[in-house]
């Protein structure tokens, strides 16, 4: 958990960051990884 620290008064909105931060940075790993596959 990233921001539970920095919200510790606003544990929902914390968890909501947390996994709007894991989606983004899941869908740049893919789109870093297929640019990857689509170069060879």
């Amino acid at each position: 958990m990233l921001f539970s620290s920095y919200f510790p008064q606003n544990e929902k909105l914390a968890l909501y960051i947390d996994v709007i931060l894991d989606i983004i940075q899941e869908i740049m790993w893919n789109v870093y990884i297929s640019r990857n596959f689509l170069k060879n």
